[in-house]
């Protein structure tokens, strides 16, 4: 027997796996915490890959033609392509432009045809699409100085969960 999801492709023969990509996938489920962060996984691997990678920074796979080192064997993959082969398959529909992954198409998308500006300075009305833009633009609130000026970005950048020194 063949179990497939109603609201994707998705197909298996097994009834858990069926249940667990219900529950992770379409209800969002997620049951594994990360003691560390606020991370969470609809699944166990998925949390002590997350472990292993980001709070133990453990980096098994290198490049052999340069010193990068990455958590995965995939990433590894990506890094070739674009670094050493300079491929660049994701091409944008709208522009001539090209890209080595994916995400930097959907992100070129957003932030240049779509203009979606998802970061908003708390202390004027400035808005962009990127984090870092928006942490270079509350330094220059670094000059409103003075017992205001300064409490207000520490508040700021705290209600963001964002480490900035001045």
């Amino acid at each position: 027997m063949v179990f497939e999801c109603t609201k994707c492709d998705y197909k298996t023969k097994s009834t858990s796996n069926y249940n667990r990509h219900i529950n992770s996938v379409h209800n969002k489920i997620k049951l594994f915490e990360c003691t560390k962060c606020d991370m969470k996984f609809s699944q166990n691997h998925h949390l002590q890959r997350h472990i292993k990678n980001i709070h133990l920074k453990i980096k098994p796979y290198k490049c052999p033609k340069c010193d990068y080192e990455c958590s995965q064997n995939g990433h590894l993959q990506t890094h070739n392509k674009a670094i050493h082969l300079k491929l660049k398959p994701y091409e944008c529909t709208k522009c001539d432009k090209k890209f080595s992954r994916n995400g930097h198409l959907q992100q070129h998308n957003k932030t240049v045809h779509l203009k979606i500006k998802n970061f908003e300075c708390k202390l004027c009305n400035y808005k962009c699409s990127r984090n870092e833009h928006l942490q270079k633009h509350i330094k220059a609130h670094e000059n409103v100085r003075g017992s205001t000026g300064e409490r207000a970005i520490m508040d700021v950048l705290n209600s963001m969960k964002v480490e900035y020194k001045f």
